[in-house]
């Protein structure tokens, strides 16, 4: 006998809406931190022009080109702390970092092509998974 299937209620547009603000104030939160490491890698400031989607923010720099910048959390032990034992989340090292942040350069590579900027910037915010299921 098969289990019943468990309908899960949709979130309403209000809901999605707060979660889409919530998402904007994290990310803003974000750019603020990473745009003063941009100019002291770079030696150029980046001006926030827009918010955006694709990218999350538009920027005009202070050489004149507009450079998006795309914002991505980085949780650390991804694929594995939903399904793992917290003793065994703590195994998750930096080469499995490393590996993970390569996937989402590559994943990001290819949204490239439907960006609004030819020249942009990919932030990592690296963030520990403290849950498990």
């Amino acid at each position: 006998m098969r289990k019943p299937i468990i309908k899960r209620t949709r979130r309403t547009s209000e809901e999605a809406a707060i979660d889409e603000r919530l998402k904007k104030e994290r990310e803003a939160e974000d750019l603020d931190a990473f745009l003063p490491s941009y100019e002291r890698a770079m030696g150029l400031r980046l001006n926030v022009e827009e918010e955006a989607e694709d990218p999350d923010f538009i920027c005009s720099r202070s050489d004149g080109m507009t450079v998006g910048v795309e914002l991505t959390a980085v949780w650390h032990g991804p694929e594995f702390s939903l399904f793992r034992s917290m003793p065994e989340i703590s195994t998750w090292d930096v080469e499995d970092d490393c590996d993970h942040m390569w996937g989402l350069v590559e994943q990001k590579s290819e949204k490239l092509k439907g960006y609004r900027t030819k020249y942009n910037a990919l932030s990592f915010k690296l963030s520990k998974a403290t849950f498990v299921r």
